[in-house]
């Protein structure tokens, strides 16, 4: 997904990149969203995942 401006802001990723583990902190949901946010600090975008409850 693209803002107003183009810049990338953040997408569904539909794999676990080998972490499918559930009771390890490294643990990701699939699918689960990669946001990525911008500020002063990180003018390239500083990326974010967020897990997704199923339910």
């Amino acid at each position: 997904m693209y803002d107003a401006y183009g810049k990338e802001i953040g997408w569904v990723d539909y794999t676990n990149h080998g972490y499918g583990k559930v009771n390890s902190p490294d643990y990701h949901t699939v699918p689960h969203w990669h946001e990525r946010v911008y500020d002063v600090l990180s003018r390239d975008g500083m990326k974010i995942q967020l897990k997704l409850v199923n339910g």
